[in-house]
C-alpha cells in the first residue's frame, strides 16, 4: 500500500493539472464573453444608427408631404383662375 505521502504529492499533482486545466477554460470563457460584449455593443450601435437614419427618412418623407400638398393647393388655384 502507497504510504500516505506519496498518495498525498499524487493527489496535489492530479489538483494542479485540474487547476490548470480549469484556469485555461476560464480563460477561453473570458474571451468569449468579452467578444459577445463587442459583437453587443456593434449591434447596439448599428441599430441607433439604422434608427437615426429611419427617423431622417420619415422626416424626409414628411416634408415631401407637405410639399405635395402645397403644390396640389398651388395647381388648384391655378386652374380656378384659369376657369375664371
Amino acid at each position: 500500500m502507497p504510504s500516505p505521502r506519496v498518495l498525498v504529492l499524487a493527489l496535489a499533482c492530479l489538483t494542479g493539472q485540474a487547476a490548470q486545466a480549469q484556469l485555461f477554460g476560464d480563460d477561453q470563457a473570458r474571451q468569449a464573453i468579452l467578444d459577445l460584449r463587442q459583437r453587443f455593443d456593434q449591434a447596439v450601435t448599428a441599430q441607433n444608427r439604422l434608427v437615426d437614419e429611419n427617423a431622417q427618412m420619415r422626416r424626409g418623407m414628411l416634408d415631401l408631404q407637405q410639399q405635395i400638398e402645397s403644390l396640389r393647393g398651388e395647381l388648384a388655384r391655378s386652374r380656378g383662375q384659369e376657369e375664371q
